[in-house]
């Protein structure tokens, strides 16, 4: 995709993104959870985990159609298949099942917590291509930040008050890792061998959610974050880190990531430095 599509896409949905999230914003706490079906149930889930995949609300299908809309005009012309959270009516403007480029939607990314009241929850787009994340968009409404990777493939935070961006600055990685801490979801195979060898924080009851752990992770506190199974759009946050100097986004047996063209990853590692050896020993063979 060149580089003067990235950016017009990157420019065009920023706006979109801030008014929708605006939206969102104005909503809370005044929506119901409608629910949806889970694709199947897993033994390892906890009843928390279960709320969390199956919350739902209107205001999730109402954004996913402003940034359906946005995004398909502003990549009028390139051939793209779509890898979104819910099923809504514009979903059917995306038709190509062999496109090179993959556009990723999250429109409400922590719908348990938008619901709860929290401030924790995201509007999230990305285009991925080729096995790499060529752009990705993480909007947090109730701060008023917009997390981005564009098309100069750097990482920047920027903060905006009432629609008008007031700082921009690029992400830098953490200074030091001040412990040793980790966070693996639940799916994570071998805790009790990662355990012998970090604190280990997991998602079985909500106290620590994922979006918490990249933020932890790009502090320093968490050394490392390791989820297997998740969705794509579940990890924009974590293609910021991979994007900061340092920083890494390894599968289970250590090597970097190839991007899927949506849809789940099987395990994936982010963290900064170096991968510690004590975790790919401890997955070795999973």
């Amino acid at each position: 995709m060149p580089r003067s599509d990235l950016q017009a896409f990157v420019e065009t949905m920023i706006p979109i993104m801030l008014e929708a999230g605006g939206f969102a914003a104005a909503q809370q706490g005044r929506v119901e959870n409608i629910g949806k079906e889970l694709d199947g149930l897993n033994p390892a889930d906890t009843e928390y985990v279960k709320q969390r995949d199956r919350a739902k609300t209107v205001i999730d299908e109402q954004v996913q159609e402003k940034l359906l809309t946005a995004a398909r005009a502003a990549l009028r012309g390139t051939s793209v298949r779509l890898d979104a959270e819910e099923d809504t009516p514009s979903v059917k403007l995306f038709t190509a099942s062999d496109a090179e480029v993959t556009l990723v939607i999250d429109p409400i990314d922590g719908t348990l917590q938008y619901l709860k009241g929290s401030e924790l929850y995201s509007v999230c787009v990305a285009l991925v291509s080729g096995g790499t994340m060529l752009a990705a968009i993480a909007y947090f409404p109730k701060w008023e930040k917009l997390y981005v990777l564009d098309e100069d493939r750097k990482p920047y935070v920027c903060q905006y008050k009432n629609g008008e961006r007031i700082s921009r600055e690029e992400l830098r990685p953490p200074a030091a890792l001040t412990g040793r801490t980790i966070f693996a979801n639940h799916r994570v195979p071998r805790q009790e061998c990662l355990a012998a060898q970090f604190e280990v924080i997991d998602d079985k009851d909500g106290s620590v959610t994922w979006t918490e752990s990249f933020f932890r992770c790009m502090d320093g506190t968490y050394q490392a974050v390791l989820l297997a199974g998740p969705q794509v759009r579940d990890l924009l946050p974590g293609a910021l880190i991979q994007a900061m100097p340092g920083g890494y986004a390894v599968d289970f047996d250590g090597k970097p990531i190839s991007w899927p063209d949506g849809g789940r990853v099987n395990g994936i590692i982010f963290g900064f430095g170096e991968v510690p050896q004590s975790i790919l020993d401890c997955l070795k063979g999973v």
